[in-house]
């Protein structure tokens, strides 16, 4: 991680929806380049400084991930991503689908 004086840094910043009841008192965990460095509650915000470059971004809950994102953060610059819990949800896609519980996606 950097430090509040490093000048070679960026921001990911990732805001987790508070508007579905999956996951309500669930909290994803947060994992840059394979690090978990958060976690996020229903309608949580977090920042996470990183060194300017290429990351990996990625969301887990229980045993599941969210697919991997790869995103470019330049210095001085806020990545914004959003965290839901994706699709209708069923017990039986927890066995099947490894990337079914949770997205990431680019916040618009």
């Amino acid at each position: 991680m950097t430090t509040p004086f490093d000048i070679d840094q960026g921001t990911i910043r990732i805001l987790r929806s508070d508007s579905s009841a999956r996951d309500l008192d669930r909290r994803y965990a947060v994992l840059v380049d394979g690090k978990i460095v958060a976690s996020l509650k229903r309608g949580d915000t977090v920042a996470i400084p990183v060194r300017a470059g290429r990351h990996t971004v990625q969301l887990s809950i229980d045993w599941q991930e969210s697919a991997a994102m790869e995103v470019d953060v330049a210095r001085g610059e806020v990545v914004s991503l959003h965290a839901r819990p994706r699709g209708s949800f069923q017990l039986w896609q927890a066995f099947v689908r490894s990337d079914h519980r949770v997205a990431l996606e680019r916040a618009i």
